[in-house]
């Protein structure tokens, strides 16, 4: 196993394997130890001649116990499915919030034939994302879809409805009737199977109603293999990302993910709306750091996270998530860099000692 020293300077001195801690950051050594590789794939040049080929009988005079065997094979083992959320009340008053499923390909198995669907439908189910902005829906209220609101810039002025004030408050404004909800998107998952992702265009202001939000709104309620972009470690507030990530006690969560290497802008397709497959690697190096003036190596921020749920979920009953990091591919390349990515999520939650005192609040 090799060992690299790491850090965002440059080193010290030619002739030593210790990185100097950058200016901006002067409390840690960080070593980066790089992991086995995990299998090896033959080239056609080194796999050797082709077999010969045998003849196949048609796939329908199969016997049924084979056919089921092999639609069961044909079931993809981890599928990345990428939610991106869109709207910001803030800047944009009216605006509705709407949660789409980023391009993917659905399981081919759904559309061979219908032995196929069948046997693909006792693993995946239809579900719908953005069930929770509905929670606030009033059915009495008068709501108007974005595309004509008066309030959206870029409305069908054919079609705006204007003149639609119904209440005056006591400012004397003139507020407009609230926008219509977006509609749910529906795809097909296997929670056993399948991993969410909220990227770089998830909102981390979105994050604790789409993961909070609990009864009949709840998102993905079989949820069990989650995994977070680095910007929702980075530019979010705590209590958004704490209370995010207890209300997964309500889900048969497994294991979390921190993605640290994802960014935008790195392919031919810019803002990745073709289709394209997602993976999720495990990474190539590990870091253990310690603080300068400790004699002891220093917890790394999944170790850390890894008790912060063990302490908070030690008195639900159920298993402790893992959490651990992960290294993204996005149509086969790599996108960013992993090591400056992990260190600066590393940097930024630092001990996490807000986070060794925190609780939930139970009446929120």
């Amino acid at each position: 196993m090799a060992n690299q020293t790491f850090h965002l300077l440059p080193p010290a001195a030619a002739s030593t394997n210790i990185y100097h801690a950058p200016r901006s950051h002067p409390h840690a050594l960080v070593w980066w130890i790089s992991t086995p590789a995990t299998k090896v794939t033959l080239s056609k040049e080194t796999a050797g001649p082709s077999p010969r080929k045998p003849s196949l009988h048609p796939f329908s005079r199969l016997p049924l116990e084979l056919r089921l065997m092999i639609w069961q094979y044909a079931i993809p083992n981890d599928r990345v499915i990428e939610i991106r959320s869109w709207g910001n009340p803030a800047i944009r008053r009216y605006a509705p919030i709407k949660y789409s499923v980023a391009p993917h390909r659905p399981p081919a198995i759904l559309h061979v034939n219908q032995e196929s669907r069948r046997e693909a439908l006792r693993n995946y189910r239809l579900i719908e994302v953005g069930v929770s902005t509905w929670l606030d829906y009033d059915s009495l209220t008068t709501y108007i879809p974005w595309t004509y609101h008066p309030a959206n810039p870029s409305s069908d002025r054919k079609y705006t409805v204007r003149d639609i004030v119904t209440r005056l408050p006591a400012d004397g404004s003139l507020p407009l009737d609230p926008t219509m909800p977006y509609s749910p998107q529906k795809i097909y998952i296997d929670y056993s199977r399948d991993t969410i992702y909220l990227g770089p265009d998830f909102n981390y202001e979105r994050l604790k109603d789409f993961l909070a939000t609990t009864g009949s709104y709840q998102e993905l309620p079989g949820l069990q293999y989650l995994a977070l972009d680095r910007k929702l470690w980075l530019y979010g507030r705590w209590d958004y990302l704490r209370s995010s990530l207890y209300s997964l006690c309500n889900r048969p969560i497994k294991e979390i993910y921190i993605v640290p290497d994802d960014q935008k802008h790195a392919l031919e397709d810019k803002f990745y709306y073709r289709k394209h497959e997602i993976q999720l690697k495990d990474p190539e190096f590990k870091y253990i750091f310690r603080t300068f003036g400790q004699s002891e190596l220093t917890k790394t921020c999944v170790e850390n996270l890894g008790e912060w749920f063990g302490r908070l979920w030690k008195g639900e009953g159920r298993e402790v998530p893992k959490v651990s990091w992960k290294s993204i591919r996005r149509a086969g390349c790599r996108v960013g860099e992993y090591r400056k990515g992990a260190w600066e999520v590393q940097r930024v939650l630092e001990d996490m000692s807000g986070w060794k005192t925190w609780m939930p609040d139970e009446g929120a």
